[in-house]
């Protein structure tokens, strides 16, 4: 009955969906063809001409381009979006099984073929979830058919896993790698359990980077059952060891000891030391930042701080000051510090002594001005041995100072002072890096750069509120709505009140699963409890790498703002804290069948305004 529910609410979805209107489905969909076509994973740069062409014309003739640019179809690859062909390519090969005997129909029909493979692993993922649901629960709690049926019947989550997109298979490989946890943890080791688990955290690394949490979870859940396994005396030992483990793996991958708030452009190539150092001789405080650049170097490391928004406002058509100390460990020509103003930039040469200088120099600052960075990048190359350049005290303020005489800070953090007879405010933080901040050591990005699924400055960008809270705010917002309701490539959206109301509704369920939660934990026995919090810890790590997947830091300028896409991977455990919240409500009341009722009641009529708000919409665009 729930995979009936499931294919009716999934065929709806693959056919009231014009062709192309997913994330990315023509260029997942370009992927899978070329494999089924050549036989083989093709090449990064690889495309079929007559391929792209015949895709651009059905995204043209499907209005696709409403509002945008056509493709040029006489071009040899007319765009069709950013390929994804450096993909890790598992589920690119399923969809492309069925192709291999549809070669010469139409690349429409191919399409929505692919659609329904995708369609079939939908619904692995809610059988999946009834069976993950009927290890952790009880015979006859309704939680065994509730939890499937409102995977089922979630708006969002039916639009993508009928679409060609890697989420598909990346919430399915997930899904049943869960399923294989649970069952170890609940269930005690055996080779088929355990081997269960290794296979469906290796399939991970070749479905997509959203689900390489797999891996560190796998080598956890080993630790629990290990934990579980062993004598009392030992049992109790485990979470001290686990923390020291804990301790050892975060001093091998993490530092506190670069500057704070001046990024890294690039920080997986580029200077392995701390940009930040101590100075005998620094003229601001005890610290200074460090650029080194090793012969081994393209160039050396840049280092840039973006301005608040109220900063950028506070210069826009006036001229600013910009100074630094600057110095070197030997003498050389350097490029100054500079301002990037919404991808504009002048940097000047200047030479540099050993010996701490003071450099000034002014810019206008555009009226429209968004987005600026403060931007050093001293060397590009020409040294065969290592040279470190230092900076400290650079200061950025509203207005034209003279360059005769250096500012005195009343401060060693450099935050004001007084130039020239004048008081100011300086706009750049921590400007003599005197503090530091938390970071991901640049050997071990390195090492995960290629199939990482957040961005290396999530880590710092995290720590800067004051520039990322205002994002974060949007992403979780964006989170939540796509969660339960916005459709195709995220434009489709419902009223805001229907997100008020699904906000309401979601807070219960959150709320009710911690009063549920701690009242189970109390009765519930010890492998029951290891295995809930591991399935809830897997579920926080991926929406946790969804909320920090931006491609920051350059705030402003095409942001993107991440979807429940990213996070769908964690459906199962996400809707069983919802649903089991939504239970323990039940529970108070004498009326339990009329709570359920009323919950699917609202799941049925947010599932079919969704539907019409679907076909209106493209209904309107295709007049």
């Amino acid at each position: 009955m729930l995979l009936l529910v499931g294919l009716i609410h999934g065929l709806i979805y693959v056919t009231i969906m014009p062709p192309w209107q997913h994330y990315e489905e023509p260029v997942h969909f370009e992927f899978a063809w070329m494999i089924a076509e050549r036989g083989r994973i093709p090449n990064p740069d690889e495309y079929n001409q007559n391929l792209r062409r015949e895709i651009a014309a059905s995204m043209i003739e499907n209005d696709f381009f409403v509002n945008m640019g056509r493709p040029n179809l006489l071009t040899p690859a007319p765009w069709i979006g950013i390929p994804q062909t450096e993909d890790a390519p598992l589920y690119h090969i399923i969809i492309s099984l069925p192709l291999i005997f549809l070669k010469y129909t139409a690349v429409e029909l191919q399409m929505y073929v692919g659609r329904v493979v995708s369609l079939t692993m939908y619904l692995g993922t809610i059988l999946v979830a009834y069976a993950i649901t009927g290890e952790l629960t009880q015979e006859n709690n309704p939680l065994r058919w509730l939890i499937p049926l409102f995977i089922s019947l979630i708006p969002a989550f039916t639009d993508l896993m009928t679409a060609i997109n890697n989420d598909v298979g990346a919430t399915l490989i997930f899904s049943l790698f869960l399923w294989a946890g649970v069952r170890l943890l609940l269930r005690g080791f055996t080779i088929w359990r355990a081997a269960s688990l290794i296979l469906a955290a290796t399939l991970s690394l070749f479905t997509k980077n959203t689900v390489l949490v797999a891996v560190p979870l796998a080598g956890l859940c080993f630790l629990f059952l290990a934990a579980l396994k062993s004598h009392p005396t030992w049992r109790k030992a485990a979470l001290p060891t686990f923390l020291v483990f804990l301790l050892v793996g975060v001093a091998l991958i993490f530092s506190f000891r670069d500057a704070a708030f001046w990024y890294r452009r690039k920080p997986t190539r580029q200077q392995y030391i701390p940009t930040r150092t101590k100075q005998v001789d620094a003229p601001l405080g005890e610290a200074a930042i460090e650029i080194r650049f090793e012969p081994a170097e393209e160039k050396s490391l840049t280092l840039f701080q973006p301005l608040t928004s109220e900063n950028v406002a506070q210069l826009r058509g006036a001229k600013a000051t910009l100074g630094a100390w600057i110095w070197a460990s030997e003498p050389l020509e350097i490029r100054t510090p500079y301002l990037w103003i919404d991808g504009s930039f002048t940097p000047q040469l200047i030479q540099i002594t050993t010996k701490p200088t003071f450099i000034v120099q002014t810019e206008f600052i555009p009226d429209d001005a968004e987005s600026i960075l403060l931007v050093l990048t001293p060397l590009q190359s020409g040294f065969d041995r290592p040279v470190s350049i230092y900076y400290d005290g650079l200061v950025l303020t509203r207005g034209e100072f003279a360059p005769g005489e250096p500012p005195s800070f009343f401060s060693p953090t450099g935050e004001d002072g007084e130039w020239g007879g004048r008081n100011f405010a300086n706009l750049l933080r921590n400007p003599s890096a005197e503090k530091t901040w938390l970071t991901i050591k640049p050997a071990v990005l390195q090492s995960l750069s290629s199939r990482s699924a957040i961005s290396p400055y999530a880590l710092p960008a995290m720590q800067d509120t004051q520039m990322t809270s205002a994002l974060y705010r949007r992403t979780i917002r964006n989170l939540f709505q796509s969660f339960w309701a916005r459709f195709a490539w995220n434009q489709i959206a419902l009223p805001v009140s229907w997100y008020s109301s699904l906000a309401l509704l979601t807070a219960t369920g959150v709320l009710g699963a911690v009063a549920g939660g701690y009242k189970r934990w109390k009765t519930k026995c010890l492998r029951w409890k290891f295995a809930v919090s591991w399935f809830t810890l897997a579920a926080g790590l991926v929406w946790l790498a969804a909320l920090v997947r931006q491609n920051l830091p350059f705030w402003g300028l095409n942001l993107f703002i991440p979807g429940a896409r990213y996070a769908y991977p964690a459906i199962i455990p996400t809707t069983f804290i919802l649903a089991g919240g939504w239970a323990t409500i039940a529970d108070f009341s004498k009326y339990r069948r009329v709570v359920w009722g009323l919950l699917l009641a609202l799941f049925l009529v947010l599932d079919v305004y969704s539907i019409v708000t679907i076909v209106e919409y493209y209904r309107v665009i295709g007049k």
